[in-house]
């Protein structure tokens, strides 16, 4: 299954190309970005976010098979093969992945050969990422039921029935399970040892998955059929909102005090953690909400109709533009200087290097890509929050399930 090609990359100082914005340098950024592909691999159905532990690739794809792929070079260790749908990305823990499927199970597979240790049926099918936390699995399904499990036997700890249907993927945090009802008005503090609930906050229709940092819960709620609504910023400790902000219809990621969140209409939005106001806006493609962003030192990475961007945080400068094979619903996924993505079906793995730190200097751009506003801030550093992993995955997770994109 693994095909071993280069693809192009679309550079800052390139010329125009179809569908993508004309980059002008101005000569401080760097002339070229080395992109380089390792190694892709192709799965049987639309694939799942990837995660990356201790050198193995781990992904599931919509014919229900279970993914393991030598980070190395993209050559596969195993499969294993549910019978049903997978939408979610595997959680890892301790040589342990845990997936759900649509057949409605929970599994936990051993991670260097893939054998099953056991198995859990819920009662409806799991289409969202699982949380792996102090010897406890967190999943919620498709009728609003949240459940914790034990991670040696599978075995019921506790459930919890939410006043909505829908689920999202949980975080836990200092003891606590958060999670949003999906398809209902509300978002929820759960004692995590118990199921009992610490707190319910009401809010504008359903509730992305979450993402916790220094002591604030951060979530999308929307309130329109076309994905609009707002961010909330939420005291993690009693539920408290702390502010809100209109118009971003996304999947809200964390980094150094700043929330970041993508949109249908393409922007990716900047958002000060401390107190929500804007820092900037900029217009980075066509439809971004499925998709969110990835920062990473510096560096916000994400996907949109085929292609892989990289812009700086501070200023969003565009870094680089990788074009894929394949169209991506799930943001990029970082680890020791290699990105991998999904791409439709497949996984592929980019040497991304020290890209990172090229092409930091001021651009001007045309069309696409263009800064809507830009404002001062002074919020402090505040680092990655918990939960992005599974936030920025758990919309795309399940877009080949609602409306999967052509390729």
């Amino acid at each position: 299954m693994t095909n071993l090609s280069r693809r192009e990359v679309l550079t800052s100082t390139g010329a125009a190309v179809i569908g993508l914005a004309t980059i002008t340098d101005t000569g401080a950024a760097t002339a070229q970005n080395d992109i380089e592909q390792q190694w892709e691999f192709d799965t049987s159905g639309y694939s799942t976010r990837p995660t990356v532990r201790n050198g193995t690739v781990y992904l599931g794809d919509s014919d229900g098979y279970i993914y393991a792929v030598d980070a190395s070079d993209g050559s596969e260790q195993w499969t294993y093969n549910t019978g049903s749908g997978i939408a979610s990305q595997p959680a890892v823990e301790s040589g342990t992945v845990y997936i759900g499927s649509e057949d409605g199970n929970v599994y936990a597979l051993t991670g260097p050969d893939g054998t099953e240790r056991w198995r859990y049926e819920t009662s409806h099918p799991v289409a969202w990422e699982q949380t792996v936390a102090d010897g406890t699995v967190y999943l919620g399904v498709g009728i609003g039921t949240v459940y914790a499990l034990d991670t040696e036997d599978g075995t019921k700890q506790w459930t919890y029935d939410m006043d909505g249907e829908g689920n999202t993927a949980p975080v836990v945090a200092d003891g606590t399970v958060y999670i949003g009802d999906g398809w209902g008005d509300n978002f929820y503090a759960l004692d995590a040892a118990t199921g009992t609930k610490q707190w319910r906050v009401g809010a504008k229709g359903p509730f992305s998955s979450p993402v916790v940092a220094d002591g604030s819960v951060y979530a999308h709620g929307v309130s329109t059929p076309l994905g609009k609504g707002e961010i909330y910023a939420i005291n993690a400790s009693d539920g408290a909102v702390q502010w809100t902000y209109d118009a971003a219809d996304g999947i809200p990621a964390v980094a150094d005090g700043i929330v970041y969140i993508g949109t249908w209409e393409g922007t990716i939005h900047a958002v000060n953690a401390a107190d929500g106001t804007r820092k900037w806006a900029y217009e980075g493609g066509k439809s971004l909400s499925d998709t969110s962003v990835t920062p990473v030192d510096g560096t916000i990475y994400y996907a949109d109709t085929g292609y892989i961007y990289a812009i700086t945080a501070e200023n969003h400068n565009r870094q680089w533009v990788y074009e894929l094979g394949g169209n991506t619903s799930t943001a990029p996924v970082i680890n020791d200087g290699t990105l991998y993505t999904e791409y439709g079906t497949g996984v592929l793995a980019l040497d991304i290097g020290s890209s990172a730190d090229q092409g930091r200097g001021e651009t001007t751009e045309e069309g696409g890509g263009e800064a809507t506003e830009e404002v001062s801030t002074s919020a402090d550093d505040s680092g990655a929050g918990l939960g992005i992993a599974s936030a920025v995955s758990g919309v795309g997770g399940v877009a080949w399930m609602v409306n999967r994109r052509a390729e």
